[in-house]
């Protein structure tokens, strides 16, 4: 069996015992939360309802505790009262034969009602006062009947979620001692299991340092290590045989290697550690415009002047500025076509045997013809633009018509008629920002973006942004922490795009942040910047995705993340506009701070 088959099937049984463990938790979690919840909800109601309707029927008794009937305002105001509470009591009806008692409560309020209105002008109360104590009486225990039926239900089902409670910890202890002895036995059997091989191979690799190609693994293992010992044996056997190869079959396999690099699409540049020009394929001659005699063992600051490329690409080299991996594509002219390429400068650096520093052996220099990639990418922007711009027209209508439809003016909607037009606005509201966002990358692609970089204030740029999410803030009970340094200086800025990139990170935060929780506005001044950042307290970014966040349609890599991937790209073309700086500061798990770093004004 296979390594990785073992190891599968290994973490697989410990995953069977986590989810399983897990699912048992959730489903008896589950209902707990709902035996739970239909205590404090629908009985915990009616015993309040009940409550309400007695303390109203005490007050009747001692509102006319004596032989005249008083209060003829207030008596009436006492059986409104009941009825309110007797109308929500019937849509709250949940228990078997609550109904029936309910709806005769209900009638003996309303008789309880019309005899003491009836006899509210006579002398005397005396003669009436046994019959109404009597209904009074009857109705007292309509009401403790209905309230004793709903509290020994909340008793029953409390017993119940005490019940599942105990079952949850027991199937729980169960599963994970289950968890923990299978873990142990991974623990002690798998360590020597793979280290003992790797030892093996690791003394094999030092005597093949020592140019022991006579040295042998042992190959009767089944698996991976077996496998790989085979493989160690091969390459011992192939070493041996090229340290007695000829120098014929060594200059043999150079050609070979440079015919395989000649018919490769890149044009390909090899300098030494003294920027020499060792190799060029077939493609860079014709890229550069030279030819084989002019480059043999030539310094590349002797060709500088034959190709412009050439020129940029040494200037590259010597300044370091290769080390950020950020060229802009560079357009050359051949036979009358421009083409555009990319480049890529590769250094070349190893630590010699016997030595612990690192020493530079030269560069190796791609060219890509991007040429056709940068048409399609422009007839793709075009597209989204163009696209963008027809659906603007129908999405107004449709906004249009859902304010139209929520004006009473046109007639009354009832709560799920109006829940659907809400729905629909925000709906209209959510593709309206996505279209808005499509034609800003299309004005930034084409380089018809203005803007006008202006000293102003960066807390009333923040106070704004705040004030634009307020309601989103309110609706997932989210609280705002500022750290707004008290003294700011102005900075350099297009106030309406400062204020659209705070918006873009205020929405993203409010988006993964869990509900009640905080989001950390802070600025200060870093130098002769001023820092701005907004940190939520979401799932984080998985770091290998950092790097991709402010390119175009490359979303966040989040839990419940939507989006176009557009608004992050948007903001650091913005920024850039701007001469600031704009980055993510992420541990994958506990939340993303987001930043942006602005010129102050001097």
């Amino acid at each position: 069996m296979k390594i990785k088959t073992k190891l599968t099937l290994s973490f697989l049984i410990l995953l069977v015992v986590i989810f399983v463990t897990a699912g048992i938790a959730a489903y008896y979690l589950e209902r707990l939360g709902n035996e739970t919840k239909a205590i404090m909800k629908d009985n915990y109601r009616t015993v309040t309802y009940m409550d309400g309707i007695a303390d109203e029927l005490d007050g009747l008794l001692i509102l006319n505790a004596g032989n005249k009937v008083n209060g003829t305002e207030q008596i009436r105001v006492i059986f409104q009262k009941t009825d309110s509470i007797m109308t929500l009591q019937m849509a709250n009806i949940t228990e078997q034969g609550e109904a029936e008692l309910s709806k005769r409560l209900k009638s003996g309020l309303q008789t309880l009602e019309k005899k003491w209105l009836n006899i509210i002008h006579s002398v005397d109360l005396t003669a009436n006062r046994e019959e109404l104590i009597s209904d009074l009486e009857n109705i007292m225990q309509e009401v403790g009947t209905i309230r004793s039926l709903n509290s020994e239900t909340m008793y029953k089902r409390s017993l119940y979620a005490g019940e599942i409670a105990d079952r949850v910890l027991l199937y729980m202890a169960i599963f994970g001692l289950v968890g923990i002895v299978i873990g142990l036995f991974f623990l002690i059997v798998l360590p020597p299991y793979l280290t003992k091989p790797i030892n093996n191979i690791m003394e094999g690799i030092r005597q093949i340092s020592r140019r022991n190609y006579k040295y042998k693994l042992e190959t009767t293992a089944t698996d991976e290590f077996g496998a790989l010992a085979s493989a160690f044996n091969s390459m011992a056997t192939k070493l041996d045989e090229f340290e007695n190869s000829s120098v014929a079959e060594v200059i043999k396999t150079q050609k070979r290697t440079e015919a395989v690099i000649n018919h490769m699409h890149e044009a390909i540049i090899c300098l030494d550690e003294n920027l020499r020009l060792l190799f060029l394929n077939d493609n860079a001659y014709r890229l550069l415009g030279l030819e084989n005699d002019e480059v043999s063992d030539k310094h590349i600051s002797d060709l500088v002047n034959k190709s412009n490329l050439l020129s940029s690409l040494y200037s590259e080299i010597m300044v370091g500025s290769y080390k950020e991996n950020e060229f802009k594509p560079a357009t050359v002219a051949i036979n009358g076509k421009e083409l555009v390429f990319s480049r890529e400068i590769i250094p070349i650096s190893t630590r010699p045997t016997g030595e612990t520093h690192i020493v530079n052996f030269g560069f190796v220099i791609v060219l890509h013809d991007i040429t056709q990639l940068l048409a399609k990418d422009k007839a793709k922007t075009l597209f989204i633009a163009t696209l963008s711009h027809e659906l603007k027209t129908p999405l107004s209508s449709i906004g249009m018509s859902a304010d139209l439809l929520k004006d009473e003016k046109l007639g009354a909607l009832n709560p799920e008629q109006m829940e659907l037009i809400v729905t629909i606005r925000q709906n209209h509201d959510r593709i309206n920002r996505k279209i808005t966002e499509m034609l800003e990358i299309a004005k930034i692609e084409n380089d018809h973006v203005a803007l006008e970089i202006l000293p102003v204030q960066p807390v009333s740029i923040i106070e704004k942004a705040l004030a634009g999410v307020e309601i989103q803030l309110k609706e997932k009970g989210l609280k705002i922490e500022k750290r707004l340094q008290e003294t700011m200086p102005d900075i350099l800025a297009d106030s309406d795009k400062t204020l659209w990139i705070l918006n873009n990170f205020l929405t993203n935060a409010i988006r993964y942040s869990p509900e009640k929780g905080n989001i950390i506005i802070e600025s200060k001044v870093i130098n002769s910047h001023v820092l701005i950042s907004v940190t939520d307290q979401g799932p984080g970014i998985h770091p290998e995705n950092s790097h991709k966040l402010f390119e175009k349609y490359n979303p966040p890599d989040r839990e419940g993340g939507i989006g176009t991937g557009l608004g992050l790209a948007i903001s650091k073309k913005f920024i850039d506009a701007m001469g600031g700086n704009i980055g993510v500061n992420n541990e994958s798990g506990k939340g993303a701070r987001f930043w942006i770093s602005i010129p102050r004004f001097q």
